[in-house]
């Protein structure tokens, strides 16, 4: 299926965002309810920058933060920030995240900028006043509103008023409080923020306000690309051992889907399957995906989960449907005995035959928590072994002629070639 690529960046972005606050099956919504706060305020104030470029910088805020045992939001409130090691500079690679994803560099210095505070005592940079840009000072305080209503849901808008009215001149100026405040008032903003069901519905209604914009014409086919990768680095990140999986996965799939004759379209759709067939993983206790011995059944089966959560992240990527269901069922099985579905034989998508041959490959040459790194013969030898039952024999074949003497290298692979879209 051709993507439309104007529609696809921004889904993108916004699925990433999702995928962030899923965080170890915690469906937080931290990220959603910054960046509707930060938009709607936005109108009530003079002097920001493009809409377009304030919601995906709210959207990715924490993105910096990815990879590490606790998430912003989980840090007590308590804390003082620059105590907890990685929070810092968070900001700092947050930035050069969005930084490296063309369309987002003036989102870059709002990210930057997230966590400084008017009166100069906020972090990386220590910057006061007008120094902080305006929508890196907007973000700020809607992420300081969201912390607190996250962590206090019975609070009344009447205290939250009270928490925030103590806070002006040192974390924020005094017109920043009355627009958010104002915000918090118009159209059950304040009441709708806890409401599941109108989260995900905002979002879409200022993805479409944002589309008539800034979006006229195509969006440049290497944007779409970087938010892509970036998404796949961001993934592998979740897991210590898993640096460079999913491109690897994606290179292994895509030889294997050229050497059986796919078209260009299902190789794209490959690639980007293989690229992304992981991202239920950031739903899974980091300490189940580190364990370095047998897995009880309560955690095999929260392992067991991670395809099902990446077909829903993929699936909210307009044009990613079919990449979605192929992602969804890479650890399913001919035999039937696979997850999360149990399907079999020629239900299972072909594409995602290819992927499940690619992930078994790439697990068994490299380090896992569970085992030590094998030869590509051995993983050869394995996946033989289980041609027919778990695998499709036609890509195990293939895969033995395609890799026996000449393993692929990423840097002679590039994941989303500019000729696919």
């Amino acid at each position: 299926m051709p993507l439309h690529k104007s529609s696809t960046f921004a889904d993108i972005i916004t699925a990433l965002s999702y995928t962030l606050d899923l965080d170890e099956n915690r469906k937080l919504y931290h990220a959603w309810r910054v960046a509707i706060l930060t938009y709607e305020t936005s109108a009530l104030l003079p002097g920001l920058p493009a809409k377009e470029q304030l919601f995906y910088a709210a959207l990715l805020h924490d993105i910096g933060a990815i990879g590490y045992s606790d998430y912003v939001i989980h840090s007590p409130s308590v804390w003082p920030e620059y105590s907890v090691p990685f929070l810092s500079g968070h900001s700092t690679r947050g930035a050069a995240i969005l930084g490296s994803i063309p369309r987002l560099e003036a989102a870059a210095e709002m990210v930057l900028d997230h966590h400084e505070w008017w009166n100069g005592a906020g972090y990386p940079n220590g910057k006061r006043g007008p120094e902080i840009s305006p929508g890196g000072m907007l973000i700020r305080l809607a992420d300081t509103v969201e912390t607190i209503i996250q962590e206090i849901p019975t609070l009344t808008k009447s205290q939250l008023c009270f928490i925030l009215e103590e806070r002006i001149d040192q974390e924020y100026p005094k017109a920043y409080f009355e627009a958010i405040i104002a915000a918090l008032s118009q159209n059950s903003l304040f009441e709708n923020l806890h409401n599941y069901v109108w989260l995900p519905q905002r979002i879409q209604e200022i993805r479409t306000e944002l589309t008539d914009e800034t979006e006229q014409g195509e969006t440049r086919i290497r944007e779409v690309q970087a938010a892509i990768r970036v998404f796949a680095q961001i993934i592998d990140t979740k897991h210590q051992y898993t640096a460079g999986h999913s491109e690897r996965v994606a290179m292994y799939a895509y030889y294997l889907g050229k050497a059986c004759g796919l078209d260009e379209q299902k190789l794209q759709n490959l690639r980007i399957a293989s690229l992304l067939h992981d991202a239920g993983k950031i739903a899974i206790p980091r300490w189940i995906l580190d364990k370095p011995n047998k897995l009880t059944v309560y955690e095999f089966k929260q392992i067991r989960l991670h395809p099902l959560y990446s077909q829903q992240i993929i699936a909210l990527i307009s044009g990613f449907e079919q990449i979605a269901v192929v992602a969804g069922q890479h650890h399913e099985w001919l035999s039937g005995q696979g997850y999360p579905h149990g399907t079999k034989g020629n239900e299972i998508p072909f594409l995602a035959r290819f992927v499940a041959v690619a992930d078994a490959f790439d697990a068994i040459i490299t380090n896992r928590s569970y085992q030590k790194a094998r030869s590509v013969s051995t993983a050869l030898r394995e996946l033989a072994r289980e041609a027919g039952t778990h695998f499709d024999p036609e890509v195990v074949r293939v895969a033995q002629q395609t890799f026996q003497t000449d393993l692929p290298r990423l840097a002679n692979f590039s994941p989303l070639p500019s000729n696919v879209f």
